[in-house]
């Protein structure tokens, strides 16, 4: 059922086409019999030019290999002029129209018969009528033409819609170091079997990506496919490139930037196995592959692979587990910041774990943390704070729009000079967006050329792509952007990565801060010094002793995952205990409050009577973004060994959400 859900709604796509209907060598002489009279006619004009514009008849003849019909033909039609004796033959027009003349002569309706067919010829297959017309000046009247003399077939083919076109290609495998070699010597012996999945932790620039395309090529000799997901749709187009490149014509994309055509009919390559291979986001796990053999996800540990918009609230990394059961196929998980309970699955034994302690080449240059100028607007006097009226969270101030947006639902309203509590003037403008920073770096360096990476900046089809190849091309040297530019880009000409505020998510109230934190400031480093340059990483913070930072100075993750793991035994946080998060929404606060204590009761009761021993429910307090689009949030949290005993023995109204293995308390 989830893979029809993701099938695209659309109708396949069909262009006009013509092919060659006939022999080639009827063809051929078809070719010849259409072009002889015009041809006749450029070699006279180009004869009368090389000889200075005058030639008498005989001679003319001669070197245009011509008869006289030709050129009388010519002078009927003011093209040549001759005296009354019929000598000598001159020309009657000026030096440019004739030359225009000669560029023509093949022109016209049997021109544009030659033409389709000689493309046709050299095609030796079908031709959309819109390609012929570009090549051979061809009109359908051409055409029909031919048609009708049994030399062309005219129909329709079907267009396949593709965003891969424009890519350029890259140079062919490199190399294996010998921890590589070793790696990938474990994984082929997995995927022999397929009886395990494989944790890849690899540092930044490790060659993890060169892993995987030769798992894929392994995959493909055996006859099977494979799918690979990245955690973010501004890395697809610098992962598509390294995988076509290795695999033309046999990869298929699947993301929402792309147009409804273009998922349909990549949708269907997958589905037809006409691919080896398909790589997008989250939903790419859905891909119809009949013959899967491998699974490869990277940067793991990313939230973005958990659907938490709408149901089914589903993490892709469990459909892929789950998948691989039940197909045989591999999964290969990578990153250079495990998410903790993966990296305890494989530290227990339930996952294969190989190591890439050691960079290949090195990369990186990006900076920032926040879209907009300003985070939030606070006044100096009441300490009144600009919020959306909708979602109860800070508007943001948009300089470049010059207003007051919501980042939650949109809401814009216009900037205010007073406060509309106390009506002071002291209005502050805190926090420092991206938008802020490239103004300040604008300022600070006003010869570099600066480009901004958000979601302000990318909302077009293919804003991603045209921003990386900007910067890949060193079209500019600096570069600001949000946590999306953090992770899995390859950057070999960053020397400098710069985080500001790197700090800011440690004060959340959810229970991942700490490794949040840790893997940004890990990710964003990796992006500097990935070539003979160098690199350099400067990270602003107010908790340089915390040690999710420390960790992430030190690229020590067995010292984070030691501190992290103890941390979350402490408090029954997971992988010690499952968590499951139920969150009810109401336009009116009080019955919301009211609504979460009833379910919160029920729960608790349903508790004592199943004699769940270890298992809590807390709550109902307030979600951290309290009200959203006009609606007042409550959450409870139940924690145990197992929610689903209890979730799934007691019955829960509608207008309730329940997430289970949240990425997110917030």
């Amino acid at each position: 059922k989830l893979l029809e859900m993701e099938r695209p709604r659309v109708r396949p796509k069909f262009a006009p086409t013509a092919w060659l209907a006939a022999a080639v060598e009827e063809a051929q002489k078809e070719v010849a019999r259409l072009t002889e009279p015009a041809w006749r006619r450029a070699r006279v004009l180009q004869a009368l030019l090389e000889a200075g514009g005058t030639l008498g008849m005989a001679d003319l003849c001669a070197v245009a290999s011509c008869p006289r019909e030709t050129v009388r033909a010519m002078v009927k039609k003011a093209i040549l002029k001759m005296d009354e004796a019929g000598q000598p033959v001159s020309l009657a027009l000026g030096r440019e129209q004739v030359e225009q003349l000669i560029r023509d002569a093949a022109r016209g309706p049997k021109g544009g018969q030659a033409g389709a067919l000689a493309a046709l010829i050299a095609q030796a297959g079908p031709l959309e009528l819109a390609e012929l017309h570009k090549i051979a000046g061809a009109s359908r009247a051409n055409l029909r033409a031919l048609a009708r003399k049994g030399l062309v077939g005219l129909g329709e083919r079907e267009v396949w819609r593709t965003p891969r076109a424009r890519l350029p290609l890259l140079k062919k495998a490199p190399i294996f170091t010998p921890r590589q070699e070793q790696a990938w010597q474990e994984i082929q012996k997995e995927l022999a079997t397929g009886s395990k999945v494989v944790l890849l932790h690899g540092v930044t620039g490790s060659g993890k990506t060169e892993i995987y395309i030769r798992a894929l090529g392994e995959v493909g000799r055996q006859g099977r496919q494979g799918i690979v997901m990245v955690p973010e749709i501004a890395l697809t187009p610098q992962t598509i490139q390294r995988f076509v490149s290795r695999f033309p014509g046999r990869v298929a994309v699947l993301h929402s930037r792309l147009s409804l055509g273009e998922q349909f009919d990549e949708w269907r390559r997958a589905r037809d196995g006409l691919v080896d291979v398909v790589i997008g986001p989250r939903s790419a796990i859905f891909a119809p592959l009949p013959r899967l053999g491998l699974i490869v996800i990277d940067e793991e540990h990313e939230w973005t692979y958990k659907q938490q918009e709408h149901s089914p609230r589903y993490h892709a990394r469990d459909v892929a587990l789950k998948l691989a059961e039940l197909t045989g196929a591999l999964v290969i998980l990578g990153s250079a910041t495990p998410d903790i309970a993966t990296y305890q699955r494989a530290k227990e034994g339930e996952f294969k774990l190989l190591e890439l302690p050691e960079r290949i080449k090195v990369a990186g240059r990006e900076a920032g943390d926040r879209r907009g100028t300003a985070t939030f607007i606070l006044c100096r006097d009441c300490g009144y704070v600009v919020r959306c009226k909708r979602c109860a969270v800070p508007l943001a101030y948009h300089q470049m729009e010059d207003d007051l947006v919501c980042h939650q639902c949109n809401y814009r309203t216009l900037v205010m000079d007073q406060c509309p509590k106390c009506w002071s003037r002291r209005i502050r403008y805190f926090g420092l967006g991206t938008q802020k920073v490239e103004e300040e770096v604008r300022k600070a360096y006003p010869q570099a050329r600066v480009l901004r990476w958000d979601w302000d900046v990318t909302r077009g089809k293919d804003a991603h792509e045209r921003i990386l190849d900007q910067f890949l091309r060193h079209q500019a040297d600096i570069l600001i952007g949000t946590q999306m530019i953090a992770k899995g880009l390859d950057l070999p000409l960053v020397t400098l990565v710069g985080v500001i505020s790197a700090d800011t998510a440690l004060h959340l109230p959810d229970f991942r801060t700490g490794e949040r934190t840790y893997q940004l400031l890990t990710q964003v480093a990796g992006r500097a010094g990935r070539s003979l340059l160098g690199g350099k990483v400067i990270i602003q913070t107010y908790n340089p002793e915390h040690y999710a930072v420390q960790a992430a100075r030190d690229q020590d993750y067995g010292a984070f995952f030691r501190k992290e793991l103890a941390y979350r035994g402490e408090h029954g946080y997971p992988p010690y205990n499952q968590l499951a998060r139920l969150v009810y929404a109401h336009p009116v606060e009080e019955k919301g409050r009211a609504e979460s204590e009833r379910l919160s009761r029920a729960l608790r009761q349903r508790v004592s009577q199943l004699g769940l021993a270890n298992c809590q429910v807390l709550g109902p307090a307030p979600a951290y973004v309290s009200r959203l689009r006009g609606r007042y949030r409550w959450q409870l949290v139940v924690r145990a060994e197992d929610v689903h005993p209890l979730l799934s023995e007691t019955p829960i109204p509608p207008g309730w959400v329940v997430d289970v293995d949240p990425v997110s308390l917030l």
